[in-house]
């Protein structure tokens, strides 16, 4: 029988944006589709098992424990790619995840200010897409702030 008064290791990993190099906003921060797939099927073949929210903190309140070997997935700031290419892989899986959004990149406008550059607004999320994900039952949203992303300089780098 297994010790459940020892604490759960739980894993938690963080994307950004699940695209190819070439068409990725950031391309350091991007992991392909095709790397996507691979990682989350390895995942499930190796006996880790995905959470949500709703686990992690009913475990934490003590009312139920996580299972063995939990991951729980994350995506900051709400990249279109995340929506167009990593939620059909989080359906095919049925893995959980949450989405940190960036409020103000959520406002209708034509364009974003992405760390002091203009993007297309269309390369964010829509309120459409991230209501078909919240509706799957598979996807929560969480705060990333309003305006954090405004390429203030915060740290000894100067980026």
């Amino acid at each position: 029988m297994a010790d459940n008064s020892r604490p759960t290791n739980l894993t938690i990993l963080s994307y950004h944006e699940i695209a190819e190099a070439k068409d990725a906003l950031v391309p350091e921060y991007a992991v392909t589709p095709t790397n996507f797939v691979r990682q989350i099927d390895w995942l499930r073949n190796n006996g880790y098992q995905f959470v949500n929210m709703d686990d992690v903190l009913a475990e934490r309140a003590g009312k139920r424990h996580l299972p063995q070997n939990p991951v729980l997935i994350t995506f900051d700031d709400g990249y279109r790619s995340v929506y167009t290419y990593g939620f059909p892989i989080l359906k095919l899986f049925h893995a959980p995840a949450v989405i940190a959004l960036v409020g103000s990149w959520l406002e209708e406008k034509g364009t974003v200010d992405f760390d002091g550059r203009a993007i297309p607004r269309s390369e964010i999320m829509s309120w459409a897409d991230i209501k078909d994900m919240t509706n799957s039952g598979l996807v929560e949203v969480a705060s990333h702030s309003h305006s954090l992303h405004q390429g203030i300089l915060a740290n000894p780098q100067g980026n």
